[in-house]
């Protein structure tokens, strides 16, 4: 499975769309439930902590 996630300032996620699942529609569900547990902290190269979008 390939999502795209939307990470806010606070470093939660705020938006997402997956990309690539098989098998399809499967595992979209937990993937998300997942990621929504996650907290990303900025690197140097976002020490504004701006919004940001990665692949995962």
């Amino acid at each position: 499975m390939t999502a795209t996630v939307g990470i806010g300032s606070n470093g939660e996620m705020v938006g997402y769309q997956i990309t690539n699942c098989f098998p399809k529609g499967v595992f979209d569900y937990q993937a998300v439930a997942a990621l929504k547990k996650w907290r990303w902290q900025a690197t140097a190269a976002n020490e504004n902590k701006g919004a940001s979008a990665d692949q995962y």
